[in-house]
């Protein structure tokens, strides 16, 4: 469907697929929100909370083969005076098929959705998680704004979605949850259009900007006949055909509006309804992780090509720097569809173990130890090989396919060379 076509009428956005977490994201619960027309006659809107608990939060037991989890999700819900409104608890089980899932290795979360009539207001809400098995447990709060929407022409608030999916007539999508824009992929912000002076065209645009009003990209809708009170929408924010600029780390707004159309055009300078929420753009996972790029950079020779660490380091400005370290990464990521790249963390890892196991009269990544270790792992077996005078001389590491690596300290002060071939076009990679 193009960007801005109507959604067909649901309830609530349909949950689909798996949460896909942001980089730096160290909540252990996270939460998002939209506020939707409810019911006329009860003065009442409708608040639908999304509340997702990644996996890595909540502890699995093995049952016949698959990793399952318990925990419960108490939503309460306050005025600003701190006065109850609803609350309710919802009981949730998660289950998987492998260890490293259920660990959170694919980035997967449960998503849980709850309904609240309430009146106009701004409310707060009040999270907590209780993991069954570990007993943890975990909260979060959030304040929100609940509309009147009894006035029209009016913009409900804004959901982020991943995707949107046509199932026969209705659609469904998998919500953003906390509103992190931390992935490339194309992104959506679904929301709800009310107008009780019917029919009507109208066109929806938006933008993202940061304070000072420079913004990271904009867009507006093909023109839509509206023909019911309460219509659905979604606007696609960025794709491969339409990128975003890349955005330092911070928060953004993300600004909606409604414009009437006359003579096949959006008059912009009429604002029938408007509507903004937070947008955050993340540091990425190298960013999060490395706290110096230029190091990280000449690390990378037992990973990539000369030519592409020249490259890399003749760039003079550090934003576009680590852009192009993180597309380097991007690139060797095993599981892109997720938060976590695995070969970025076990390289660096590795790295980290290098120095700390094998410093000589370098830092131990820059030693033979040191690049066998981060190109190969852990060896299979260690041999170890004294001198009369019981000094280690000579070590000896096995890897599968009898494929061995000796190295000899002939000045007896820790400094091992490597004396059996490396070769010469071995590189990390990912599970080796």
């Amino acid at each position: 469907m193009k960007p801005g076509s109507r959604l067909k009428r649901i309830s609530a956005v349909v949950i689909s697929g798996a949460l896909l977490l942001a980089p730096e994201t160290r909540s252990q619960v996270l939460s998002d929100a939209i506020v939707t027309r409810g019911s006329e006659l009860a003065g009442k809107e409708h608040l639908d909370l999304y509340v997702a608990v990644p996996y890595r939060s909540v502890t699995f037991q093995e049952l016949d083969g698959t990793y399952a989890a318990q925990f419960t999700i108490q939503v309460v819900m306050r005025d600003l005076l701190g006065r109850r409104l609803a609350d309710t608890t919802l009981t949730r089980n998660a289950v998987c098929s492998t260890y490293a899932e259920s660990q959170g290795a694919s980035g997967t979360a449960d998503i849980a959705m709850v309904r609240f009539p309430l009146q106009p207001t701004t409310v707060r809400y009040e999270l907590t998680v209780r993991d069954a098995f570990s007993r943890q447990s975990y909260q979060m709060a959030d304040t929100v704004e609940v509309p009147d929407y009894s006035n029209t022409p009016e913009l409900s608030s804004v959901l982020f979605l991943t995707d949107v999916e046509q199932r026969g007539t209705r659609f469904a999508g998998t919500p953003l949850v906390g509103g992190t824009a931390w992935s490339d992929q194309q992104l959506f912000a679904f929301f709800e259009y009310y107008d009780d002076q019917l029919p009507q065209t109208t066109a929806f645009r938006w933008y993202i900007a940061d304070a000072d009003g420079r913004r990271l990209g904009s867009g507006i809708s093909v023109a839509e006949p509206i023909t019911e009170r309460r219509s659905q929408h979604f606007v696609a924010l960025r794709s491969t055909t339409q990128p975003l600029t890349r955005a330092r780390p911070g928060s953004y707004r993300f600004v909606l509006a409604a414009h009437p159309v006359e003579n096949g055009a959006a008059d912009t300078t009429r604002v029938l309804a408007r509507r903004e929420r937070r947008y955050i753009v993340p540091r990425s996972a190298a960013a999060s992780s490395v706290a110096d790029l230029p190091k990280a950079i000449r690390q990378l020779v037992y990973v990539a090509d000369g030519d592409v660490i020249d490259a890399l380091q003749a760039i003079d400005d550090p934003l576009r720097q680590q852009s192009e370290f993180d597309a380097f990464w991007k690139r060797l990521d095993p599981t892109p569809a997720t938060a976590t790249n695995e070969a970025f963390t076990e390289y660096y890892a590795r790295v980290s173990t290098a120095n700390e196991r094998f410093r000589s009269y370098a830092e131990g990544w820059q030693t033979d130890m040191g690049r066998v270790y981060i190109v190969y792992g852990e060896p299979l077996t260690i041999q170890q090989f004294t001198s009369q005078g019981g000094m280690v001389v000579a070590v000896r590491w096995t890897y599968p396919n009898n494929q061995v690596f000796t190295f000899e300290d002939p000045s007896g002060f820790g400094d091992y060379r490597l004396r059996s071939g490396f070769p010469p076009r071995a590189r990390y990679e990912y599970g080796r």
